[in-house]
Order: C-alpha cells, then sequence, then structure tokens
C-alpha cells in the first residue's frame, strides 16, 4: 500500500527538522507549529514578528513572544494579523498570488536563497488544463 499524502508531509518534516539540527550542530532546534484551536490565529510576517516580538532568553536559547487579544473588536500592534482559522489557507494563497505573480523576477534575496545547493523551491502546482486532461484520459 502507497503512503498517503498526509504521511508523506510527516516524513518531509521530520527530514527537514533532521537536516536543520545536523547541519547547525544542534543550534537549530525546529519544532510543530501548534495552534490551540482557537480563533483567531496570527499569521504574522516574519521581519515583523521578529522586529517587535519580546526576545527571552533562557538556558541557551532565544525564544520570541507575542501577547496579543483575542477579542473580534481589539485594537494592537497584531490585531491586523488576525486571521480566522477557517481563512488561514485562502490568506496564504493571497499572499502568494500577491507576492509571485506579474513580477518580472525574484527578490535578490529570494533568488540568493533557492540558488543554495539543496534548496528546493516549493510553489503552487499548476491548474490541470482540459486539453492535458483529455490526453491522459
Amino acid at each position: 500500500m502507497a503512503i498517503t499524502n498526509t504521511q508523506q508531509g510527516v516524513i518531509t518534516e521530520a527530514e527537514f527538522a533532521k537536516i536543520a539540527i545536523l547541519t547547525s550542530n544542534g543550534r537549530l532546534v525546529p519544532t510543530r507549529a501548534l495552534a490551540d484551536y482557537t480563533d483567531p490565529l496570527f499569521f504574522i510576517p516574519s521581519p515583523f514578528f521578529h522586529k517587535h516580538a519580546l526576545q527571552v532568553v533562557g538556558r541557551g536559547t532565544i525564544q520570541l513572544q507575542f501577547k496579543a487579544s483575542m477579542e473580534a473588536n481589539a485594537k494592537g500592534m497584531w490585531t491586523p494579523f488576525a486571521v480566522p482559522q477557517a481563512r488561514l489557507g485562502t490568506r496564504i494563497l493571497e499572499i502568494l498570488n500577491s507576492g509571485l505573480s506579474g513580477q518580472p523576477g525574484l527578490d535578490p534575496a529570494v533568488a540568493q536563497l533557492i540558488g543554495l545547493p539543496g534548496v528546493i523551491w516549493l510553489q503552487r502546482p499548476m491548474p490541470v488544463s482540459a486539453s492535458r486532461r483529455s490526453r491522459a484520459a
């Protein structure tokens, strides 16, 4: 029996974590993102998060933390990044579409990153056209 897409994803996550730990001599400790299954989630751009998150140093590690209100009418620096769980996938696709479509080329920093040995660039699958479907049938 073949493995499922979910099983393949779990294997890929574990492999990524293993490589990150080994190639950083244990300095990187990847963990799975956990949500408490309560709305909203906070989908925060990394540069903003790193600039504004509370940095806590302890036991030789740096932890980045933030505190945000979960109330629907909240006002604060984290509020613009609040997303209902049911809309997270759509929001990710919006970001991918706005950041990648219509641009003549990649940001130089991104181009440099994906040019590194061993880096794999992932992108959304292209829709299957009617002509390709009829050929496969």
